[in-house]
């Protein structure tokens, strides 16, 4: 069930254009200051482009920030990728901790961005009720979908800064100066505005559109990240029953674009559709290898036995990806593997990690460049997330039972997968490690690894423990260790917002 927008592609390019044009900074947001309500709202037709232009704040946030955007390269910010790009701006962080409350770039824009969505969202709410004779149920799916997406904005802020300043739709946000709320206090708005979401929402497919589900899918992992364990639970179990979602039949699909079109897998997606709507998704990881996979993770992939890779009698350090996880293949190209759109093997050394993503890329086209029409969707939410989520909170909320094991070896054993199942018999922090490692594997590449060693409170340990990329030399026979210090669980407000907003604090260390 794949959730498209490409019905709207065209009041997307029109709408995006209008709506963000002026939203350059965070005091420059007002989104459609070009179409003033004098000219404006006057009919569905213009209600429909305006809302054409909050899904468009999705399409910018994703190659800048996202609540899983940026996706792939985001993962070089954990112990599972490496950014060897400056753009953007994402390569200096983890191997210099160099984040200050003056750094610009993806940290600026981090935060900026989200609330320029979020004043789109805004301006929508506020003049909505302008528009005559809208019908009252179509007018409602329309505001729970913007508030669907008001709420991904605001959730992508909390993961990064914590408590935020919670703008209200009367508020000029260009002239904006208020504290920033708790955490608490941000999280429940964000779940208000999910939860008008999940009553108003279709719950049947709906062309171009986020549905109940998608919104289901959103509070579950919001309420997990913030270690409302049963509450979360819950929400899993109420996906899991709706019969709405499934895991489909073709992993590698779901991703590279050859079978998306009413997967079943797919909960929420960016949709793309050339030569209009595209990205370079393939040319930044199928060839640039902007951020490549690390071997850590690739060690992370259980032999064909079901048996960690120190197990296995099936393992070979000599040809370490022989007998793997057929994820694995699915995921990474290594060493000796034909590389993406060239059909020549990679060789050792001809980029920095040995290897590069194959996730996510479709493969049959040229070498692709800038003028390439890439449009394959960027997948946000996902049923194998929502079952893994769903055996992470069932666990950390009761311990381990055979709901858990069930729902994890849904994702190991479906069809093209067939991993070994696993079997009763953990303790609760044993089923835990189970958990993390089975997320580690079915997520890789989709930015969400992240996010995870921040809210386990692990990044402080996972991430130095990696060594740069040829930085072991006869001078550093130890190599460069990258670097995660405890401030950097929480990003710095950007200084030119505190100076601005005399109103705003700063998260600690910074």
């Amino acid at each position: 069930m794949k959730i498209r927008t490409k019905n709207i592609i065209n009041s997307i390019v029109l709408a995006g254009t209008l709506c963000l044009s002026s939203c350059s900074d965070f005091l420059d947001k007002n989104p459609l200051s070009a179409a003033s309500t004098e000219t404006f709202w006057k009919n569905e037709n213009e209600a429909k482009n305006a809302l054409a232009g909050v899904y468009q704040t999705l399409v910018t946030s994703h190659w800048i920030v996202g609540f899983g955007g940026l996706r792939t390269q985001m993962d070089g910010l954990s112990d599972d990728g490496y950014a060897n790009a400056s753009w953007p701006d994402l390569f200096n962080i983890p191997q210099s901790g160099d984040i200050t409350s003056t750094t610009g770039g993806v940290v600026r824009n981090y935060y900026t961005i989200p609330y320029q969505g979020i004043a789109v969202c805004n301006d929508f709410l506020k003049n909505i009720d302008l528009v005559p004779d809208f019908d009252d149920t179509l007018k409602g799916h329309y505001i729970a979908e913007v508030r669907f997406i008001r709420a991904w904005h605001y959730a992508t802020l909390a993961q990064m800064f914590g408590g935020v300043v919670l703008v209200p739709e009367d508020v000029d946000i260009n002239n904006a100066q208020l504290p920033r709320s708790s955490m608490e206090e941000t999280v429940e708005y964000i779940l208000s505005d999910l939860n008008y979401s999940i009553d108003h929402l279709p719950d049947e497919v709906y062309e171009g559109r986020a549905v109940k589900g998608s919104a289901l899918g959103l509070k579950m992992r919001v309420l997990l990240y913030n270690e409302r364990w049963s509450e979360a639970a819950q929400i899993g179990q109420e996906i899991m029953a709706s019969g709405r979602f499934s895991l489909g039949n073709n992993w590698a699909g779901i991703f590279d674009g050859t079978d998306q079109d009413a997967n079943p897998g797919i909960m929420f997606s960016i949709v793309y559709q050339a030569p209009t709507m595209r990205h370079e998704y393939d040319r930044m990881y199928g060839d640039w290898a902007s951020c490549a996979p690390v071997m850590d993770l690739v060690d992370e992939f259980e032999c064909l036995d079901g048996k960690r890779i120190e197990d296995s009698e099936m393992y070979d350090p000599e040809n370490p990806y022989l007998n793997r996880d057929p994820r694995m293949e699915l995921t990474i190209v290594h060493v000796g593997e034909d590389r993406p759109y060239y059909g020549v093997p990679l060789e050792e050394g001809e980029k920095p990690t040995d290897h590069i993503w194959q996730k996510g890329l479709f493969l049959d086209q040229d070498p692709p460049s800038g003028a390439s029409n890439s449009d394959q969707d960027i997948v946000l939410i996902r049923y194998a997330d929502i079952l893994l989520m769903y055996a992470e909170a069932m666990n950390e909320a009761n311990g381990p039972s055979q709901q858990v094991i069930d729902a994890i070896n849904l994702v190991r054993e479906r069809t093209g997968i067939e991993m070994p199942p696993i079997v009763n018999t953990f303790d609760q922090d044993g089923l835990r490690e189970q958990i993390r490692h089975e997320r580690r594997v079915e997520l890789a590449g989709e930015g969400l690894r992240f996010f995870d060693i921040k809210r386990w409170k692990i990044a402080h340990i996972v991430v130095p423990a990696q060594i740069v990329p040829g930085s072991v030399t006869e001078s550093t026979p130890d190599g460069t260790h990258r670097v995660f210090e405890q401030k950097q669980y929480l990003w710095p407000i950007p200084q030119n917002e505190i100076d601005q907003n005399p109103l705003l604090d700063q998260n600690p260390g910074y």
